[in-house]
């Protein structure tokens, strides 16, 4: 099994951060230009701001994350089906968000009952969005 796994830094974001029906009904219909099927979701407010949205997927998920407070959402999308494009969902949301910069990290995952491997790839641009190229992560023990 291959899954790819992509996730978006968005930073400088002038779009509805706050809005969660506005943000899910963009979540799925990111998921469904991509191919997926849409089998639920999920919202959870925070007190003074912000929100967590996920979208569940036959294939897997999509989840945004927002802090309104300094204009930034992150966007992970896992899909489990090689015909299905993560690129297209994180353009959707990174555009519905009004993203002025994001970085962009892809991870395949190739999964079999005994062995596990991971691959990186850092991208500039996602279909005219500009992104910020990111280097590979360093371990660190800042936790």
């Amino acid at each position: 099994m291959r899954i790819k796994q992509l996730n978006l830094d968005c930073c400088g974001c002038t779009g509805p951060l706050n809005n969660a029906k506005g943000l899910i009904e963009i979540m799925k219909n990111s998921a469904r230009a991509a191919g997926a099927k849409v089998i639920g979701s999920k919202v959870q407010n925070y007190p003074k701001y912000g929100l967590t949205a996920i979208v569940f997927l036959a294939e897997s998920h999509i989840l945004v994350s927002t802090y309104p407070e300094i204009n930034y959402a992150v966007v992970e999308v896992f899909m489990c089906n090689n015909q299905m494009n993560p690129a297209e969902c994180g353009r959707l949301i990174a555009k519905y968000l009004k993203s002025a910069r994001i970085v962009s990290n892809e991870f395949f995952h190739s999964i079999s009952k005994t062995d596990l491997r991971v691959g990186y790839r850092a991208s500039a641009r996602i279909n005219k969005i500009p992104m910020v190229l990111r280097q590979k992560p360093t371990p660190t023990n800042n936790f």
